[in-house]
């Protein structure tokens, strides 16, 4: 009787403790302001997901011993005494990878790495690969403990690696390892590489293929490979292009273009065969007025009708779904938007070019907060256009600063990183990035790399 007696007990508290949660989420629910929500929205799922991760890895390997045939583990650890029964990739002291083999890591271009091997069938062999301009780097495996051999090294290249490793010329269990390199914002200082000739480059899209796709402003719209070298178009004369700006591209790389001077948008497949088009001149739902850059998030497509101050939402089928904001200079307001772009945590991204701002919202349109005014300062605007979000390898978003001619940096919590490209760019629109972490802009005749 006085077990159950104290399981009662429990229970009521138990019950407490959640009637007790029940009603703070209430009250925070009525008082809260709507950016207070969306944090607490994204705290709330990043927490969930990394639990969920963590009892899914706890599942899959309840014996932190990894078995292999061959006698070899692989490890990268801030120091010998920290080796570990699991394979380990640590970056300046704090692991990045735990699991099976070293899977991908995202580490700094100029970090140096220490690989550990445990081999019990003699001395392995390491090479670094380079998968952007394929290079490669022997890499010396020296001996440290018994066992235990050291391979230190500092990549040169940034972008995707492949660490092989091997011992008497046989691959370890999981090589070729992954490694991404990728480099600070701060660092984009100098360009690395410039498609040249061509005339009015716009904005830039990448397809599945990392073909890079670019609308020339009075001709085609243009694809490249990822060695600039250009290997097909859509061609100005068959569709009749007379102003083409922006252009994305969906899940299954159909390619969606903006005529801004034909206030229309065209859908392609990835071999250029038109599928649709959508939009005549006007303010209806069903009308554009110089619509300029356009982003695809899902089933969603996202254009910014321009002259007519607002964010058009279609469907992937080039249907009208709703439109986002009005003339303004307010909150969810636009003084002739030039780009969007949107996250992997659905937060939307427009350059409001004239109220030299870029206004970050929901999905719906809601308001979330805006950043930059009219100035030169740091995180300053003056005519914003291109606006880009990665999340694939970091997590900033590019700013093209028309005026003040530069790539401005933030974070995606909005805070001022960095600019770059002062006297090695102009008359600049679109921005993007590639897989390997290179930035492009859509400069003066050209599509200048850092």
């Amino acid at each position: 009787m006085e077990k159950l007696t104290v399981q009662e007990k429990g229970l009521d508290l138990s019950l407490g403790t959640a009637q007790s949660l029940i009603d703070f989420v209430e009250c925070t629910l009525e008082n809260a302001s709507d950016e207070e929500l969306i944090t607490m929205q994204e705290q709330v799922v990043s927490r969930i997901d990394a639990e969920v991760v963590k009892r899914g890895k706890e599942a899959a390997n309840p014996d932190p011993v990894e078995k292999d045939d061959f006698g070899v583990k692989v490890f990268v650890c801030e120091d010998l005494k920290k080796l570990c029964e699991n394979n380990i990739i640590v970056h300046e002291g704090k692991p990045i990878v735990k699991g099976n083999g070293i899977k991908t890591a995202e580490v700094d271009k100029y970090a140096r790495l220490n690989v550990y091997i445990s081999s019990k069938q003699g001395k392995p062999q390491a090479v670094l690969k380079s998968l952007v301009d394929q290079s490669t780097q022997q890499l010396q495996a020296v001996p440290v403990r018994g066992e235990v051999y050291s391979v230190e090294y500092t990549p040169r290249v940034r972008g995707r690696h492949h660490l092989l490793i091997s011992v008497d010329d046989q691959p370890i269990p999981g090589s070729p390892f992954s490694v991404f390199i990728k480099i600070p914002p701060t660092k984009l200082d100098k360009p690395v590489r410039v498609i040249r000739r061509i005339n009015e480059p716009r904005y830039m899209a990448f397809n599945s293929s990392d073909e890079l796709i670019v609308t020339n402003y009075s001709g085609d719209v243009l694809v490249f490979d990822k060695k600039g070298k250009q290997i097909r178009s859509i061609s100005k004369s068959k569709h009749g292009f007379v102003g083409i700006s922006g252009v994305a591209v969906d899940k299954e790389d159909n390619i969606y273009v903006c005529d801004s001077s034909k206030h229309c948008v065209y859908k392609f497949n990835k071999r250029g065969d038109l599928l649709k088009r959508f939009g005549t001149k006007g303010r209806g739902p069903k009308e554009l007025n110089f619509p300029r850059g356009i982003a695809v998030a899902g089933d969603q497509v996202f254009v910014c009708d321009q002259n007519n101050h607002r964010v058009q939402v279609l469907t992937t089928e080039l249907e009208p779904v709703k439109q986002i904001g009005s003339e303004g200079t307010g909150n969810e307001h636009f003084n002739c938007p030039e780009d969007v772009a949107v996250d992997n945590k659905q937060m939307m991204y427009v350059t409001d070019c004239y109220n030299h701002r870029v206004q970050v919202l929901t999905m719906d349109g809601r308001f979330i907060r805006s950043i930059g005014k009219k100035r030169s300062g740091q995180g300053d605007l003056s005519t914003p256009r291109g606006v880009c979000v990665t999340g694939f390898v970091c997590h900033w978003f590019y700013i093209v600063d028309y005026y003040n001619g530069c790539v401005s940096v933030f974070t995606k919590d909005c805070q001022f990183v960095t600019s770059f490209g002062n006297g090695h760019i102009t008359n600049l629109f679109g921005v993007t990035v590639d897989t390997d972490g290179f930035v492009y802009a859509c400069s003066d005749g050209s599509v200048v790399i850092f």
